[in-house]
């Protein structure tokens, strides 16, 4: 996680206020059985207000607090930590210890589903996110956006190159 929380800053720039959750935050966090790398940045190096990166709205300690179907996302390891410029939540899947990061299908949740049905897992890191904002690399924005863009590297990882590279003399 540290390597995210570089690039958070450094893509955040210095007017961005990063630090600690507020203590009623901070002891909730603290509460969840989630990996303690992902637990620490939350607590003690997120944005302490909303935040644009990318196409992802990191949303404040505060509004995760506040996220609606919080708890149920939570049951299944998925843990609000923004959201796409449609409204799909963007969540850090804390049931590993890298914490895949991508999108749950507003259209399709509606609080009654399971959750890991509607959950498009979309970059293998939060720091894979950042650093694709970086290199300025295509970004889904939405649920729908990720799994065409995971589809479409999956197909692709299973051709040879076309056409076929040549050595130049």
């Amino acid at each position: 996680m540290t390597h995210a929380i570089s690039l958070m800053r450094h893509l955040a720039g210095d007017d961005t206020d990063i630090g600690r959750a507020p203590p009623k935050i901070d002891a909730w966090i603290d509460s969840l059985a989630m990996p303690i790398d992902i637990k620490r940045m939350l607590q003690w190096t997120w944005p302490r207000t909303p935040i644009l990166i990318g196409n992802i709205e990191f949303t404040d300690p505060v509004g995760m607090f506040h996220f609606d179907h919080r708890d149920k996302m939570i049951e299944e390891s998925l843990f609000p930590i923004g959201q796409g410029i449609n409204g799909d939540p963007f969540l850090i899947d804390f049931s590993t210890p890298d914490g895949p990061v991508g999108f749950l299908c507003l259209q399709e949740f509606y609080g009654d589903k399971y959750i890991r049905d509607v959950f498009q897992p979309t970059f293998r890191t939060l720091a894979s996110y950042f650093h694709r904002v970086m290199l300025r690399h295509y970004l889904p924005f939405d649920y729908y956006e990720a799994k065409d863009m995971i589809e479409f590297l999956r197909e692709e990882s299973e051709h040879d190159s076309f056409p076929p590279f040549h050595r130049i003399r």
